[in-house]
């Protein structure tokens, strides 16, 4: 209360004391100028204690508390001065006597306070729609908890005991009154004639029974109950690949849009089923997502997060924190399911600081996994499907690698690969190459994939399984119920077949339209001036009947001796010979050889490189990435290297590797790490080495390993630890075990959607205020164009006034207190017509909302709004008056009385100076304040053309004004030069491009930026026409042909507004800034 008192003194101190200091010699009394000074702070402060009391928002508060002073000081002063007294009737009968002066007056006045009352209201219109929305999606729901997975963005699933016991140890705590835990989900619902929600909120909770849909829902799709409704849902299987599922349900029920069916919104479609089908359907057997706490009464979600947390962390052991934990006797491991299976570097750091009084006398070793997406050595190296490549197809533009489940394809033999695999594991019956693509059979149809990695997949059959890879119409031939594999050749549009089965191997021709076997016998055909068929013992033979030695054969009608390669076409050609690395079971050759090998293929085209797949299947793991090691241990080698293990011991060890994390990769990151061969794995001795060059290809040293996977620093995969105390350890992870290390969130959903919903409606208000702030200038440029209008009529009435013994003191309270009456008039009613006015904004937006299929705006308002725009519009009228009573109260009284127009003075006067300082410091102040403002900031637009606006005003008088004064020159036009060189700098300055302000680039001007820039530009064009035009007009008139007819008339027409440039520049404003403003809100209306 004491920051408040003093703040209200210093606010209120400048006009109390002004008004005891002028009337210091008025009253009759010491303590009646005490009183003066004291009285309005002391009724403000009423006022603020008041308001304070009824916990009003701070605008309305400190803005009822400034009205409130102002009001005070000038209905004191005709209590204890005689003079005021009488200017105080003066002011009354004014307003008396000339009703319609007043309505007019009050008329200019109430814009201000209107314009911000209706600006509120209209966000406090939308903060009721929106917190009424927010009310049916969480009802009594003030907490959510679950669990997030960090690799798919999905909710993780929760153990239903552990969400139990949550549950009850939040109840025992009296934090909670209630709470229920289910599984959240999106899925589509349709019908069998295939109308269908894409997105369908589900909902599943503990309790619920039968399967009901929203009337949304029915109303959409046309279904009510005992309708069948087919559901489909994605979840994640167990190697991380998304796979879509659905089922039919009978509806039991259908549930209006109140309570539990308004949880996905109160437009949103949503199905509810019980928890026991939800966790049977999507095979989350005893798991759920999501769990709902109602808090009690009076309780602020916010402030309670820390005490929920605490209260979780005593129920979270390690396992529920996804900690895994492998022991192999004295030796033990620690790793985290959650996520991407990291131990993080918050988790390592606790090690760290316990590991001594843990481990005692043994050991321990950090050890980070590192999946890679590519390696990269005169070529890219992860390119095959498998690590066991069944065929070799080598063309001009890349090579085709075939394996028993999938396929891929690399572009010039070391350039990019994309692959395609058959789904749902099946396996790959036949291929056949053509021009672009290769033509795959398999166990799920027969379909076409494309040698361009962006082209789309075509699938001739599916759903089938298809045994040949070919385009054909006729039926197979006759073959047994086993057939091993088969191999189709089509030479010269004759369809070839070679079929190996059960019983044997033979090779059919169609011919006219049936199949005919030949004397062929084999498994693989090939064609080389003739048609040939091969086995793998029998070598190839001839349709003609020639035969091959019988040398072990190959695909492609090669054939293999003594590690040399032979090609058959009726004789042996030598072709090249092999490395001993291959495994003698696929070659292809086109000058260069390719072969199979026992860890994927190696391209040998004078040196040899290696290829390996994405992945290896490692058993009782299931499929895998290909990792590299990192360690804090003897293992690791120095950073910059790499040791590599036997599959990649082909790479040329004097050049260096790139390396590809997959990690990176996923998100974006194609930059590789190079790293130089150090040495082999093999040269390493340590005890199961051998099992683990299995599983991984490299050992990199910790720093290049969290580069390549992407980890924080500190963060690990696994912490093995040998001869510790384990029974020490699981206590340690059992105490570090919490909601952090489970991921766990905690959102205070219901407290937070409310505040962005009042921040939206602000933001709306914001932007009302913005577009307002012309219609608010207009208004004040009215008040002031009155005043002018008044003070020219009442001239003689003043003069007298003033001639009798009023002082200008006298003169400028007798406006400031006219001013008060219409001006509190005009607040009030201000504050009730804006309420008129959101109303009428309301029904427009909810007429737009509606159209577009959404609920409209409910009308609402709060007194505060009321009284903030009321104070407001005082405080702004006010400000106006106080300042127009300064001019009117500078009359001369012998020219008043006598009818003259006021002489121009030679002098330069005292208010000009201090408008130059007031203009010139707020420029620098603006210019200042920017720096104060982040350089993404949209405010950095606004204070830029502040801060000029600002130093043009201020500068360009000291030229135009101070200086012809000072030196003598002709003044007769100084005052209309000045306003026409102000005008036509600020027009010129408008036209510079925005890259000059000192923003980040992308950043765009806000609306406040176009109310401040749109101003400005208006104020320029009005002293550009109030300074130039007429003299302009005057000029183009005596040098045409219009002189004779209008030149008079022009001339007189014109003469008033050139001897008064400051009314006509008042008047141009207000009907320019009306204009602007309609102008500006039809065309944002319109978009």
């Amino acid at each position: 209360m004491l920051f408040e008192t003093l703040a209200i003194i210093a606010l209120i101190t400048p006009i109390s004391a002004t008004s005891a200091w002028v009337l210091r010699n008025d009253v009759e009394k010491i303590w009646q100028t005490i009183l003066l000074y004291v009285g309005p702070i002391i009724d403000a402060w009423f006022v603020w204690l008041f308001l304070d009391w009824l916990e009003m928002g701070f605008f309305s508060t400190w803005g009822c508390t400034i009205s409130a002073g102002i009001i005070s000081s000038m209905l004191l002063q005709p209590i204890f001065s005689p003079r005021r007294l009488v200017v105080f009737r003066l002011s009354w009968q004014q307003v008396r006597r000339r009703p319609r002066q007043a309505a007019l007056m009050m008329a200019g006045l109430l814009v201000a306070s209107s314009i911000i009352t209706s600006s509120l209201v209209v966000g406090d219109s939308l903060d009721a729609t929106l917190s009424k929305e927010v009310e049916a999606v969480y009802g009594d729901t003030d907490i959510l908890i679950f669990q997030k997975d960090r690799r798919t963005g999905f909710s993780f699933d929760l153990d239903i005991n552990l969400t139990s016991a949550f549950g009850s140890a939040l109840i025992e705590s009296k934090i909670a009154d209630e709470w229920s835990h289910g599984i959240d989900t999106t899925a589509t619902l349709s019908r069998s004639d295939g109308l269908a929600l894409p997105s369908a909120a589900w909902y599943a909770y503990d309790g619920w029974q039968g399967v009901a849909i929203n009337q949304v829902a029915s109303d959409e799709l046309k279904i009510s109950k005992g309708d069948v409704l087919e559901i489909s849902w994605f979840s994640y299987s167990d190697d991380a690949e998304l796979v879509r599922t659905s089922e039919n349900l009978t509806i039991t029920s259908v549930i209006s849009m109140d309570g539990k069916g308004s949880m996905s919104g109160t437009k949103s479609p949503a199905l509810f089923t019980s928890l026991e089908l939800s966790q049977q359907l999507q095979s989350k057997q005893w798991k759920v997502n999501m769990m709902r706490v109602s808090l009690v009464d009076d309780s602020s979600a916010s402030q309670s997060i820390t005490e929920i947390e605490s209260t979780l962390d005593g129920l979270i052991d390690y396992e529920s924190a996804g900690f895994e934990i492998n022991t192999d006797q004295d030796s033990i491991s620690i790793s985290n399911s959650n996520g991407l299976g990291r131990l993080e570097a918050s988790f390592m750091e606790s090690w760290d600081g316990n590991k001594t009084r843990l481990i005692g006398q043994g050991s321990s070793m950090e050890v980070l996994q590192i999946p890679l997406v590519q390696i990269e050595q005169d070529g890219k190296v992860m390119s095959l499907p498998d690590d066991r490549i069944d065929e070799i197809m080598a063309t001009e533009e890349g090579d085709w690698y075939i394996s028993g489940g999938a396929v891929s394809y690399q572009k010039e033999r070391g350039g990019s690969s994309h692959g395609w695999e058959v789904p749902n594991g099946g396996l790959i019956r036949d291929v056949t190459l053509l021009n672009d693509s290769l033509l795959v059979a398999h166990s799920e149809g027969l379909v076409e994939v494309p040698a361009d990695r962006d082209g789309d997949l075509v699938h001739h059959i599916k759903g089938e399984e298809v045994m040949v890879a070919a385009l054909f119409e006729q039926d197979l031939p006759d073959l047994p119920s086993t057939v091993f594999s088969m191999d189709y050749l089509e030479i010269s549009g004759e369809d070839w077949l070679a079929v190996s089965h059960i019983t044997g191997k033979e090779v059919y021709r169609y011919s006219g339209s049936e199949w005919l076997e030949t004397t062929l016998i084999g498994e693989w055909l090939h064609f080389d001036d003739e048609v040939m068929a091969g086995s793998p013992t029998t070598g190839w033979t001839t349709i003609s009947g020639l035969q091959s030695p019988t040398w072990p054969a190959v695909r492609g009608g090669l054939l293999l001796d003594n590690n040399s390669i032979y090609s058959f076409d009726g004789e042996v050609n030598y072709l090249s010979d092999f490395d001993p690395v291959c495994d003698e079971r696929v070659f292809s050759y086109d000058g260069e050889v390719i072969c199979s090998t026992s860890f994927g293929a190696v391209i040998d085209s004078g040196g040899l490189s290696p290829r390996l797949p994405l992945t290896v299947d490692i058993g009782g793991f299931g499929v895998m990435p290909q990792l590299l090691l990192a360690t804090d241990g003897p293992l690791s080698p120095a950073q910059g290297d790499v040791l590599i293990s036997s599959r990649l011991s082909l790479l040329d060890s004097s050049e260096n590797v790139l390396f590809n994390g997959l990690i990176p990769w996923a998100y974006g990151d194609n930059s590789p790490i190079t790293l130089e061969i150090e040495g082999n794995m093999s040269s390493i001795d340590a005890p199961g080495l051998d099992e683990l060059e299995s599983i991984i290809i490299g050992f990199v040293n910790l720093s290049d390993g969290e580069i390549l996977a992407a980890s924080a620093e500190g963060e690990r995969s696994i912490l093995v630890v040998n001869g510790g105390n384990q029974s020490e350890i699981l206590l340690w992870l059992d105490s570090i075990s919490g909601v952090d290390s489970m991921n766990l969130k905690t959102i205070a959903a219901k407290e937070e959607a409310l505040a962005t919903a009042e921040e939206g409606a602000g933001a709306l208000s914001a932007m009302f205020l913005v577009f307002g702030a012309f219609t608010i200038g207009a208004g004040l440029l009215l008040v002031l164009t009155i005043v002018m209008m008044l003070a020219e009529s009442r001239r003689t009435d003043e003069a007298i006034m003033r001639a009798i013994g009023l002082k200008r003191s006298d003169m400028r309270s007798l406006a400031l207190m006219e001013g008060m009456m219409t001006s509190a008039g005009a607040s009030i009613l201000g504050g009730i017509f804006g309420l008129v006015l959101a109303w009428i904004v309301s029904l427009a937006f909810s007429s737009v909302f509606a159209s577009a299929g959404a609920d409209g705006i409910a009308y609402s308002f709060s007194i505060e709004s009321m009284l903030i725009g009321m104070s407001a519009g005082f405080i702004i009228a006010m400000a106006t008056l106080w300042g127009t009573a300064f001019w009117t109260s500078r009359l001369n009284i012998v020219q008043a009385l006598r009818g003259l127009s006021p002489m121009r003075k030679r002098g330069i006067p005292w208010w000009l100076f201090l408008l130059l300082i007031v203009f010139i410091g707020t420029g620098l102040l603006a210019g200042l304040s920017i720096l104060t403002f982040d350089s993404s900031s949209p405010m950095r637009f606004a204070l830029w053309h502040i801060m000029a606006s600002c130093l043009i005003v201020g500068i360009t008088p000291l030229f135009t004004f101070i200086l012809p004064h000072l030196r003598g020159w002709s003044i007769r036009n100084t005052g209309r030069n000045t306003m026409a060189a102000i005008g036509l700098s600020l027009a010129f300055w408008a036209l510079t491009p925005d890259s000059w302000v000192p923003v980040d680039s992308g950043i765009k001007p806000d609306e406040i930026t176009f109310a401040v820039l749109g101003i400005v530009q208006v104020f320029a064009g009005v002293l550009i026409l109030t300074g130039i035009a007429p003299r302009f007009a005057s000029w183009v008139i005596s040098k045409s042909f219009l002189a004779k007819r209008i030149g008079p008339v022009a001339k007189v027409s014109l003469a008033y507004p050139a001897s008064a440039p400051l009314r006509t520049a008042v008047i141009m404003g207000m009907f320019s800034l009306t204009v602007f403003s309609v102008i500006v809100l039809a065309g944002y209306s319109v978009q």
